[in-house]
C-alpha cells in the first residue's frame, strides 16, 4: 500500500544519502548508520519482539538521527557564504530549535495527564490508536467495568474486527470474562463458542465454556467439552473434576444458576 511504499522510499533515500555523504559529510553517514544499527534489534526483522513500535525503542536510534541532523546543520552553515547569509541561517535555525523545544515541552506536559493511572492510559490509547486491536480491547475492558456496558461491547466488537484471525479468540475470551463478572452467563457462552470455533486448541476457552454450560444447566454439553479437553491433553485434574461435577449436577437435576462462576478468583 501507499504507507509501505512511502516507508520504502524513505529507507532507500536514507541509504543513498548515507553512501553519497560518506566522504564529504562523514558525520551524516555516521548518524544514519547509528540509527539503522540501533533499530535492527527492535525492528522485528531479526528478533521478533511482539511490539510494533514503542517510544523506548527509539531512544538510542534518535541519537544517531540527531547526529545526522547536526551534520546537516553544520554543512548548511558552512555553505551559507557571506556573513549576512549566515545571520539568516543562524536566525532560522534558532527559531526552529526554540519552536521544537516549546512543542516538545507542551506535548510532554499534555501526556503527563495520560499516564496518571492505568484506566486513563487505556482509555486514551484507544483513542490515539483506533486501528490497534490491543488498544481497543484494553479500552473496552475499562468501559465495561466502569458501567458503560454498551460502549464496552462496541469496543470489543471493534477489537474483534481489527484482530488477526489467530488472536480473535483472545478478544472474545476477554469479553466473555467481562460478562461472567456481572453474572451474564448466556452472552459469555456465545462468545466462548465463537472463540472455540475459530481456535479449538485453547485450554482457557474450554475451561470457561464448561463453567458457563454448568451455570446454564447445559450439563450434557459441559460433559462433552470436558471430554474433548481431556482428549486433547489439557489439565487432567481440572477437567476430570469438571466432568464429574457435570454428571453430579445432571443426576440431581440442578436448575440453571445452581453453579455460580467467579472468574475474578479463577473459579
Amino acid at each position: 500500500g501507499a504507507p509501505q511504499a512511502l516507508g520504502a522510499a524513505i529507507l532507500v533515500l536514507m541509504v543513498v544519502a548515507g553512501v553519497r555523504a560518506r566522504h564529504r559529510l562523514p558525520m551524516l553517514t555516521t548518524g544514519l548508520a547509528w540509527a539503522a544499527i540501533a533499530l535492527v534489534p527492535v525492528s522485528n526483522v531479526l528478533f521478533p519482539t511482539g511490539i510494533v513500535l514503542a517510544e523506548r525503542t527509539l531512544f538510542l536510534p534518535s541519537i544517531g538521527w540527531l547526529i545526522a541532523v547536526g551534520a546537516l546543520g553544520c554543512a548548511l552553515w558552512e555553505h551559507a557564504g557571506q556573513w549576512q547569509s549566515r545571520r539568516i541561517v543562524h536566525g532560522v535555525l534558532s527559531v526552529v530549535t526554540v519552536l521544537l523545544v516549546i512543542a516538545g515541552v507542551a506535548r510532554s506536559v499534555e501526556r503527563f495527564s495520560v499516564w496518571r493511572d492505568d484506566s486513563t492510559y487505556a482509555l486514551r490509547t484507544g483513542l490515539d490508536a483506533p486501528r490497534s486491536w490491543r488498544a481497543q480491547m484494553a479500552r473496552a475492558e475499562i468501559l465495561f467495568r466502569s458501567g458503560e456496558r454498551d460502549a464496552g461491547v462496541a469496543g470489543y466488537r471493534q477489537a474483534v474486527a481489527l484482530a488477526p484471525p489467530n488472536w480473535v479468540w483472545r478478544v472474545r475470551n476477554d469479553l466473555a470474562r467481562r460478562y461472567l463478572e456481572i453474572d451474564e452467563v448466556a452472552p459469555a457462552a456465545v462468545q466462548l463458542e465463537a472463540s472455540l470455533a475459530a481456535v479449538p486448541d485453547k485450554e482457557e476457552t474450554r475451561h470457561y465454556l464448561v463453567l458457563s454450560y454448568l451455570a446454564l444447566a447445559r450439563y450434557e454439553e459441559a460433559a462433552e467439552q470436558a471430554d474433548s479437553a481431556l482428549s486433547r491433553g489439557f489439565n487432567q485434574g481440572l477437567f476430570t473434576g469438571l466432568r464429574a461435577l457435570a454428571d453430579t449436577l445432571a443426576r440431581e437435576g440442578a436448575p440453571p444458576g445452581s453453579l455460580r462462576v467467579n472468574v475474578r478468583r479463577g473459579r
